[in-house]
């Protein structure tokens, strides 16, 4: 007998089952996403944790060069769009008020704020290759988390001034 959720003639679990992993599969393709790992507390006891290599949230170099075709495609299309972009990316290098680092690591910082992967992995590059140190990119990443939560507490005001004007 098949076990079915629902209403009568509804589609059978293992049907669902099958359909719901065959989805989460593809989902992890197209994310590019590993399977969960197995764990076995064995390997880890065999293995110094300091010698455990750690893993990246995602290919950025890889990331990157995607990124930099995707780019390119647009620019085929648009050529505009792409020569305006630069016009304004390069404006900063011209007035020489700020280093080169210095501008990557606000540029880190305002990846952050604004939820761009892509700057994210073009600006680190750059912040590097400029001489910023890891210590360094921390303390404008810790600017960009400080100004989050800042603008959280700006629009927390904002709703306290909502709430007190829907209740007058």
């Amino acid at each position: 007998m098949q076990v079915t959720r629902g209403r009568p003639g509804s589609v059978p679990c293992d049907v669902l089952c099958t359909v719901r992993r065959r989805s989460e599969n593809l989902r992890r393709e197209r994310l590019h996403i590993d399977p969960p790992p197995v764990h076995d507390v064995r390997i880890e006891r065999r293995i110094p944790r300091r010698l455990l290599r750690r893993t990246t949230m995602l290919d950025w170099l890889d990331y990157r060069k995607e990124l930099q075709g995707r780019i390119g495609e647009i620019s085929k299309l648009s050529p505009d769009i792409l020569r305006g972009y630069q016009t304004l990316a390069g404006a900063g290098d011209k007035t020489n008020h700020l280093d080169a680092k210095t501008r990557q690591l606000i540029a880190l910082a305002v990846a952050v704020t604004t939820r761009c992967d892509g700057c994210i992995t073009v600006h680190t590059g750059e912040a590097l290759k400029h001489g910023a140190t890891r210590e360094e990119i921390t303390e404008a990443l810790g600017v960009a988390i400080e100004l989050n939560a800042g603008a959280a507490l700006v629009y927390s005001a904002r709703v306290m001034d909502a709430v007190e004007a829907h209740t007058k």
